[in-house]
């Protein structure tokens, strides 16, 4: 009998597979981003529908307008951050570096 599986094969138990530290930081970065975005819609909403009052902020832009503009360019800026200070680049080939994870 030979050492060697078939990698091409779907007999094998779910459970014997082990988990690799490089999908899991990309499923916790996921979530980071997908949390980002929910709060960018939600508060977006919020905004939008409590500051509809006929207040003018500057230059004749109304008030739900301008707020939530300057929301949404904070929230680029973080965005921007989170980009470059939490997600890191982590090769994903078939065998990887214990200094990457």
């Amino acid at each position: 009998m030979s050492n060697e599986r078939d990698l091409e094969s779907r007999d094998y138990d779910v459970n014997d597979i082990v988990d690799d530290k490089r999908f899991i930081r990309c499923k916790t970065e996921m979530r980071i981003v997908l949390l980002m975005g929910v709060i960018q819609i939600a508060v977006a909403t919020i905004l939008v529908y409590t500051l509809n009052g006929n207040g003018q902020w500057f230059c004749g832009v109304p008030m739900w307008y301008g707020v939530t503009a300057a929301f949404f360019f904070c929230m680029s800026i973080a965005s921007i951050i989170v980009a470059k200070v939490v997600i890191k680049n982590n090769k994903l080939d078939a065998v990887a570096d214990d200094k990457e994870v």
